[in-house]
C-alpha cells in the first residue's frame, strides 16, 4: 500500500521503479527480522558481563558470587547461538547492533524489572520450553511495546516502525518453532517460504497499477453519489489494491482478501473507511462474479 501511494503521489515514478522499491523494502523488512532475533543473544551477553563484574567487585555479597544464572543459561539462547544457519544469515547480511548498541542496557533493564522475568526466575525445574517461551513473552509484552525501540527504528530506517509488529510476529513464530533436538542444525525463517510467496508482492503491485483503470472506473460507479473529496485516497488505493487481489489470486479467498484490506484501512484510514470499503467490495465482487471475471481453487474457494 506505501509503495502504491508513492507512485502516484512522487512526480516521475515508474512501475519499474516502484517494483524496485518495493524489493528494497521486502529486503529492509527481512535485515529487521534477522536484527531482531540478536536481541536475545546481546541481551544475554550483556547480562553475563553484568553477573561477572558483579563477581569480581572488590566486596562481592554472598549473591554477588553465587547468583542464579537461569537467565544467561537459557538453552533456547545458546541453541540460537550455535545455529549455522542463522549465523550465515546475520554474516551475509551485516545488520548487528554494534551501532545502536545503547539500546540493548535499556532493553535488559526493562526485561529485569517485568513480572515475565521475575516468574521465569522464581520458577522450578528447567526446561527447553520453558527457556524459549520466555522469550517469546517478552517480543511479545515488552519488546514489542518499548518506546525506545519505536524512536530507535524510524532513525535507522523509514520502513521498519510500520513493519515492526510483523517482523516481532515473526520472531515469536521461530522462537516457538525451536526444537532442542535440532541443535546447530536449527533454522530460521527465510525471506520467502516458496516461489509463490516470492511472487506474491510484485504481482499485487503490478495487477494494480495496471488495471487501475477498470478498477477505478468500478470504484466510481459505485460511488458516483459520494463527492470525490469526500472518499480519501488511501481507501481508493485499498480497494483498487483489494480487486487486484480478488482477481489475479486464484488461492486466496475472497473474504479473506477483504478483510485484510479491511484491517489495513482501521490502522490507515478514517474511522470509517473499513465500512465504507467493505460495502463497496462487495457491490463489486457481485458484478465481477456476474461477470465470470475471476476463478478461486483450491483454499481460495473457502467461504
Amino acid at each position: 500500500m506505501q509503495i502504491l501511494y508513492s507512485y502516484y503521489k512522487s512526480e516521475g515514478s515508474t512501475l519499474q521503479s516502484a517494483q524496485k522499491e518495493l524489493e528494497h523494502s521486502i529486503q529492509k523488512s527481512y535485515e529487521q527480522y534477522l536484527l531482531f532475533l540478536q536481541i536475545p543473544q546481546e541481551v544475554t551477553d550483556y547480562a553475563r558481563g553484568i553477573i561477572e563484574k558483579k563477581r569480581h567487585k572488590r566486596l562481592p555479597s554472598p549473591e554477588d558470587l553465587n547468583p542464579n544464572t537461569r537467565f544467561i543459561d537459557n538453552q533456547f539462547v545458546a541453541q540460537l547461538n550455535t545455529s549455522k544457519m542463522f549465523e550465515k544469515l546475520k554474516t551475509d547480511s551485516s545488520v548487528s547492533w554494534a551501532q545502536n548498541e545503547d539500546i540493548i542496557p535499556k532493553f535488559y533493564k526493562m526485561i529485569v524489572e517485568s513480572e515475565v522475568y521475575k516468574e521465569y526466575m522464581n520458577e522450578e525445574g528447567n526446561s527447553f520450553d520453558a527457556d524459549k517461551m520466555v522469550w517469546a513473552r517478552i517480543f511479545k509484552l515488552l519488546i514489542y511495546r518499548s518506546e525506545d525501540l519505536g524512536e530507535l527504528l524510524e532513525d535507522m530506517s523509514i520502513y521498519w516502525n510500520d513493519d515492526a509488529d510483523l517482523v516481532i510476529g515473526m520472531v515469536q513464530k521461530t522462537i516457538k518453532a525451536f526444537d532442542e533436538k535440532n541443535g546447530e542444525n536449527q533454522g530460521v525463517m527465510m525471506l520467502f517460504k516458496d516461489s509463490e510467496d516470492k511472487e506474491f508482492g510484485p504481482k499485487l503491485l503490478n495487477r494494480a497499477i495496471r488495471e487501475e483503470e477498470d478498477y477505478r472506473s468500478r470504484i466510481e460507479k459505485k460511488t458516483e453519489h459520494w463527492e470525490a473529496d469526500r472518499i480519501a485516497f488511501i481507501d481508493k488505493l485499498l480497494m483498487q489494491m483489494a480487486l487486484a487481489e480478488v482477481v489475479h489470486f486464484s488461492s486466496i479467498p475472497v473474504k479473506v482478501s477483504i478483510n485484510e484490506y479491511l484491517d489495513i484501512a482501521k490502522s490507515y484510514s478514517t474511522t470509517k473507511s473499513s465500512v465504507f470499503i467493505n460495502g463497496v467490495l462487495d457491490s463489486i465482487i457481485k458484478d465481477l462474479k456476474k461477470e465470470n471475471a475471476f476463478t478461486k481453487s483450491g483454499r481460495g474457494l473457502m467461504e
